[in-house]
């Protein structure tokens, strides 16, 4: 394994600028990072067994150091490359609309104003846009686990799995173009505060996407899975209505 130098990073940054130099400084510490809980991990789950709070004081500490570690070497970056304290200087974005002008009275400078109690009533919709990515990747999941459960009568499970693969990257890039236009509608002022508020929302949606099989399976899927099968038992529910035995529901061995 190779790792940058501070001299590449200064190359890096030369070539592309401090955002791109800044990635691949924070990548680099990251990866390093990881080295530790995967080698701690491994020697927990041979030694100290599953659910230990030992492996999670331990995790948790880990997590701390990492910030912290990341917050010297930013800042230690930042004098290096003459850009601290840049972030406070903003550009404002040539797609902003104001809505009124005033007259700053110290400077005398006209301001341009967007009301903030109406930014806030459009922000307000991310939260039924949040609920309709998850009840639309729910959907998605709970579908794909009918399939599987019909097919697993036939031997054939691989085509869940293909589904998934291939529909949770297209529904991903829908919604990812949803939340952009939602946050153009938001009308941000400057690049910052608008490239910010477009993270958060592309945040949620990973999260959404990471996590939400995740949570369906632990906490739906198998606790309750008695009694969520049935109803996901395409073939079933289908030909019920027309058996007139239950015999004639039972698939061919």
């Amino acid at each position: 394994m190779t790792f940058l130098k501070v001299e590449d990073l200064d190359e890096i940054r030369n070539r592309f600028g401090e955002k791109i130099a800044y990635y691949f400084a924070f990548t680099q510490n990251y990866f390093a990072f990881l080295i530790f809980p995967a080698a701690f991990g491994f020697a927990s789950w041979v030694i100290l067994g599953s659910f230990s709070p030992i492996y999670a004081l331990v995790n948790g500490l880990w997590c701390v150091s990492l910030v912290e570690y990341w917050k010297r070497q930013e800042l230690d970056l930042s004098v290096r490359w003459g850009v601290k304290g840049v972030a406070g200087i903003q550009k404002k974005r040539r797609d902003f609309k104001h809505e009124k002008e005033i007259r700053d009275p110290v400077t005398g400078e006209t301001l341009q104003i967007f009301p903030a109690t109406k930014r806030l009533s459009r922000q307000l919709l991310q939260a039924p846009f949040a609920l309709l990515a998850a009840l639309a990747l729910g959907t998605l999941i709970a579908t794909c686990f009918g399939i599987e459960i019909f097919l697993s009568e036939l031997d054939e499970v691989f085509l869940p799995t293909g589904l998934l693969t291939t529909l949770v990257p297209t529904l991903t890039t829908m919604l990812t173009t949803v939340a952009t236009r939602l946050n153009d509608y938001e009308n941000w002022e400057t690049t910052e505060s608008y490239e910010a508020a477009l993270t958060q929302k592309i945040f949620v949606l990973n999260f959404i996407t990471s996590y939400l099989p995740i949570f369906l399976t632990a906490f739906v899927y198998v606790p309750f899975g008695s009694i969520v099968v049935p109803y996901l038992d395409v073939f079933n529910l289908t030909a019920r209505p027309f058996a007139q035995t239950e015999k004639q529901l039972q698939t061919p061995d």
